[in-house]
């Protein structure tokens, strides 16, 4: 039965859909799955998910609806990971900087990584830079994930890159960028430590940060 709960599990997270891949969640923990069995189940779909959107079986619709059922099922996880210590893979701080209120790439990245094993923090839109150190600060995260869409906003991000040196913080932590506006090239020429083009990219880099 719980096998047969563990497909259900991944066929929701492949179909997108929600309510489902919290029940199973849910039935499995019922059954007295341990929740590390649960989270490798979790993981193992998404990197499925992001390889088939990196190679074009899945699209952006895909990987939203994917990613919002992943977030449903780690709701259901949350409580006991808490109470049964620290499983993350890392902390993440997410923002869109300053001057920009574009959200729905963000909020993709947060969904992915946060299934692939990231306790994920989100600041959202229009974030200043000292507040991107603030929360590293308050949650003692090692990476920040700073977003730009607009050629007009990408430059914040040297403001980002130059508080966290401001404040003594800079080897401390890593910093991956991502958005329409931004390249790889431009993410050297500010000093930050890995750029991702997507949300599946964006996974890929963070592991890679944290080894």
């Amino acid at each position: 039965m719980e096998h047969d709960v563990k497909a259900r599990l991944g066929s929701a997270l492949h179909a997108g859909e929600a309510e489902d891949a919290a029940e199973a969640t849910r039935a499995l923990l019922e059954a007295g799955e341990s929740v590390d069995t649960i989270l490798a189940v979790l993981r193992h779909t998404m990197d499925e998910v992001g390889e088939k959107y990196r190679i074009g079986e899945y699209f952006i619709p895909e990987l939203v609806l994917s990613g919002k059922a992943a977030e449903a099922a780690i709701n259901i996880l949350l409580p006991h990971l808490t109470s049964a210590g620290d499983r993350f893979l890392g902390t993440v701080v997410l923002g869109t900087v300053a001057g920009d209120i574009h959200d729905l790439g963000k909020t993709i990245v947060f969904t992915m990584l946060s299934a692939a094993g990231f306790r994920v923090y989100d600041l959202g839109v229009d974030v200043p830079a000292v507040r991107f150190v603030e929360k590293t600060k308050e949650v003692n995260a090692s990476i920040v994930g700073a977003s730009a869409l607009m050629s007009t906003t990408v430059n914040r991000m040297r403001d980002i890159t130059a508080a966290f040196e401001q404040a003594g913080m800079r080897k401390d932590v890593k910093i991956m960028v991502g958005g329409a506006a931004v390249t790889p090239e431009f993410a050297r020429m500010i000093g930050a430590d890995g750029y991702g083009k997507d949300a599946h990219e964006a996974v890929v880099l963070a592991k890679s940060l944290v080894r």
